[in-house]
């Protein structure tokens, strides 16, 4: 709770906003949105998700699960190296049936 709050108070300032402007965001009043910046009371999953999106941060990060803000994002380039090795592995699958047998143990795993 302690870095939830730490975290949405920077967010604020950095944006330049006021507690009542946030306040609005999340429609709450004005004390009540202090009561969760000072981490005091919790606040339900749909106003966490509005708040990470308007943000545009991560629940993790928003929350304190990770020191990692853009772990949300998966960026172009990101995703075009994935499909290259995706590819890549397709295609050495197709001609050793071995090693098709163990991707497909691999990309099954839960």
């Amino acid at each position: 709770m302690e870095k939830f709050a730490e975290r949405l108070k920077f967010l604020r300032k950095q944006k330049g906003l006021t507690q009542v402007q946030v306040a609005e965001l999340i429609n709450v009043k004005e004390r009540h949105y202090q009561n969760i910046e000072y981490g005091k009371v919790n606040i339900p999953t749909m106003d966490l998700i509005k708040l990470a999106d308007y943000f545009d941060v991560s629940l993790d990060w928003l929350t304190g699960r990770t020191d990692n803000p853009d772990s949300h994002t998966i960026t172009l380039e990101w995703q075009q190296d994935i499909d290259k090795v995706m590819g890549t592995l397709m295609i050495t699958a197709a001609a050793n049936p071995e090693f098709e047998k163990v991707l497909k143990r691999i990309l099954n795993r839960k």
